[in-house]
Order: C-alpha cells, then structure tokens, then sequence
C-alpha cells in the first residue's frame, strides 16, 4: 500500500489557499456543487480518478501531490498567472450567467452601458 504523507483533504486545503481559490470558484471550472468541493475539503469524500485528474490539472500540480503522495510541490510561477485567469473568468461566468437571466430589453440597456463605458 502507498504511504501518504498527508490526506487529500489537507493538500486540497493547501492549494486552494495558496492559491487564493475560493470553493465556489473551483466547483463552477469542475462543474460540480459547492456541496461535493466542501465533502473533499473535510475529507468526508475523495474524487475520483477522472476529477482528481481535473483538480490537479486546474492547480497545475501533480495528482501524486494532491493525494498527499509526494512531498514537493512544484509548478512552475507561469501558471500562477494562468490560474489567476482562470479564476477571474469563473467570476466572469457569474456575471454572465446573470446576464443571461435578464430581459431583452435589460439585455439591450446593459450592452448599450457597456458600449458607452468602454469608449
């Protein structure tokens, strides 16, 4: 059996502060609950294969690390600005899923405020 140096829970905490990602924000770019993000954070669930895959690829780090396999962490700071990216482009997704809940005609007074600001 393959010793762990830390639980998955504990190395899914790690990342996610370091990386400043907020449970909401990771469960919109896995497409998955806040609920299932908040069972690995305590360690009540682990992912499987396929989505730890899909973690690990989203923090850039190994999935031998996330599950507390490996000791180092390395990534390289490139993709402390690809992170970062994708992190504000979960927050745009926010804004333009509410976008997509107004009227045609909000729609329209929004993209004409967008126009007029942008200018």
């Amino acid at each position: 059996m393959i010793e762990r140096k830390e639980p998955f829970c504990e190395r899914l905490k790690t990342i996610m502060d370091k990386k400043g990602v907020k449970s909401v924000d990771l469960a919109k770019a896995l497409n998955v609950t806040e609920g299932t993000i908040s069972q690995y954070r305590s360690g009540y669930t682990e992912p499987k294969r396929d989505r730890l895959t899909q973690i690990a690829n989203f923090f850039n780090v190994s999935p031998t690390w996330l599950m507390g396999i490996d000791e180092e962490l390395n990534y390289p700071e490139d993709n402390e600005r690809k992170l970062a990216r994708l992190t504000k482009y979960a927050e745009y997704l926010h804004i333009l899923d509410k976008f997509m809940e107004l009227s045609e005609r909000d729609k329209q007074t929004v993209s004409t405020l967008i126009d007029t600001l942008s200018k």
